[in-house]
């Protein structure tokens, strides 16, 4: 339906600026013509950007929502465990302090898009749980950001 209006769109436009005539002869119509044709083909262009992502597999969460993942991960193989198995290797990024000699150490890691995770951690005598924004740098690091955290009042 999009598509058909668009086409319309520039049908009628085009119509409008091919009786466009000035003074000189055929200079103005000519200018809009060209540009008439430049729209068109950036119409076109983002049409085939629609439909190449329509066609898109997405990667596949185990309640079955899909993450899109963007460019940044394209060299990336499995998205979700790179994200999983980073996150789970960095207890300093816990916002909670053990307790009684503990170990503080992230028990599950759950990517929920691809800029948030959430994950539950603990020491053995307490526990708590935070989200975490998150974004993959060049060098194919990931920083994080704790966004909210709910734990016990030390």
């Amino acid at each position: 339906m999009i598509k058909m209006k668009n086409t319309f769109v520039l049908i009628l436009a085009g119509s409008f600026l091919l009786s466009c005539t000035d003074r000189e002869g055929n200079t103005e119509k000519a200018e809009y013509e060209t540009e008439n044709d430049s729209l068109i083909n950036l119409v076109e262009r983002q049409q085939k950007t629609l439909d190449s992502l329509e066609q898109l597999p997405p990667e596949e969460m185990e309640d079955g929502y899909p993450i899109l993942w963007g460019r940044a991960f394209r060299d990336i193989d499995n998205p979700e465990a790179f994200i999983t198995e980073d996150l789970s290797k960095r207890p300093e990024l816990i916002p909670l302090d053990a307790v009684l000699g503990g170990t503080m150490a992230f028990r599950k890691v759950e990517v929920l898009s691809d800029k948030w995770v959430m994950a539950i951690y603990d020491d053995g005598h307490i526990q708590g749980q935070a989200i975490f924004q998150y974004r993959l740098l060049p060098d194919k690091s990931v920083a994080y950001e704790v966004i909210a955290v709910d734990h016990p009042e030390q």
